[in-house]
């Protein structure tokens, strides 16, 4: 926490950084971002994942939890948390941020975002894309059941509320592959209410409505994009601008979540992945434009969450001789922070809402 609370001071008092007028997608959006930029900054010490495509092997460890990353780069090499890794094995979600340092192997725990697709063990992987943020919360506790139940959630709740009915969505990718191949394909009954998808095997479904679907959390999200404008819209548009190292997102409660880097390269290396990952909160919108943001209002909220991070409670879940990485947990915040040398280089915190109640799947029905 040393070294988190200079920062979260440097925040609020916007010594080094500043908070940018707040951005939303129309004039009815419940949902904003404010962007933070950084007026004073030096040479950046380490490169992300997404920036060196085979720079870093990542390979199935043939455990659902854990991968092994090794670095053939001369920087150390940052991964966040939140990442899903793809290959030709069973996607993860990266639990927590590490620091690879040159040379190094390490174990990356992580979490399954698709339960039905088998692990190939050493597989390559390589990044594919953010988690939603609804799912990112789960990662953070590293509760694999709540990974599974929020995506079910995803699929359940968001996507058959935007599909059309009976309607078919193609995955941008696989629409030349569709229409050389036809159209006639062998269809899978599972319930009354039909949501047709072709993906990577350019099949199609049913969704049976249900707790016990099964869990393909890349497919979801290109489902979910394809289906709604508004999501597609929001990240085309989400905000980047010059200097900027991070955003904050509001909803109606207050502060939603706070991502922020050390350095305004980082941001932009990953800032269409912040869109999508925030994209389901900014997209929420009123029937009509009776709210307008307040800028104090906004200042006094995100004050009031930083002030709730400086009193949260850590515990160090990865360290090499250069790095660290801590999980925050506080009253109604959570999240994690790293460090490289001595200074803060990522901040992620998430409102932690209530524990719901979960009541356990429904038997599987025959079909």
């Amino acid at each position: 926490m040393s070294a988190l609370l200079p920062l979260l001071a440097d925040l609020r008092e916007q010594r080094t950084f500043a908070f940018e007028e707040p951005w939303r997608l129309s004039s009815r959006s419940l949902g904003l971002a404010v962007p933070i930029v950084r007026k004073e900054y030096g040479p950046r010490g380490y490169v992300l994942l997404e920036e060196l495509p085979g720079g870093v092997e990542v390979r199935d460890s043939g455990s659902i939890r854990r991968l092994i990353a090794r670095s053939g780069v001369e920087k150390p090499v940052f991964i966040r948390g939140g990442l899903v890794m793809k290959g030709e094995t069973q996607p993860r979600a990266v639990r927590f941020s590490v620091v690879i340092l040159p040379g190094e192997e390490k174990a990356i725990e992580a979490l399954c975002v698709d339960e039905a697709r088998p692990i190939r063990t050493m597989a390559r992987m390589a990044p594919a894309r953010d988690v939603p943020a609804r799912v990112l919360k789960e990662l953070v506790k590293g509760d694999q059941a709540g990974v599974w139940r929020e995506v079910r959630t995803l699929q359940m709740e968001v996507v058959p509320r935007y599909a059309k009915p009976m309607g078919e969505m193609i995955f941008p990718r696989h629409r030349a592959r569709e229409r050389a191949r036809g159209r006639a394909r062998e269809e899978r009954r599972v319930s009354t209410r039909r949501f047709r998808v072709i993906g990577p095997e350019i099949m199609h479904f049913r969704l049976r409505l249900r707790p016990s679907i099964t869990t393909d959390l890349l497919r979801i999200s290109e489902a979910l994009e394809e289906a709604r404008k508004d999501i597609r819209d929001v990240i085309e548009r989400f905000p980047l601008l010059k200097d900027q190292v991070g955003v904050v997102i509001l909803d109606a409660k207050g502060v939603y979540a706070m991502e922020l880097f050390d350095h305004p390269d980082s941001w932009s290396a990953i800032a269409k992945n912040a869109g999508r990952k925030f994209a389901e909160v900014l997209a929420e919108q009123a029937e009509f434009g009776v709210f307008k943001p307040d800028k104090e209002g906004i200042m006094e909220a995100i004050r009031a969450f930083l002030d709730k991070l400086a009193a949260c409670d850590e515990e160090v879940v990865f360290k090499n001789r250069l790095s660290q990485t801590a999980v925050l947990r506080g009253e109604g915040v959570q999240g994690e922070y790293t460090v490289l040398e001595g200074s803060v280089i990522h901040l992620m915190a998430m409102r932690s809402e209530e524990e719901r109640p979960h009541r356990p799947p429904e038997e599987e029905a025959p079909f």
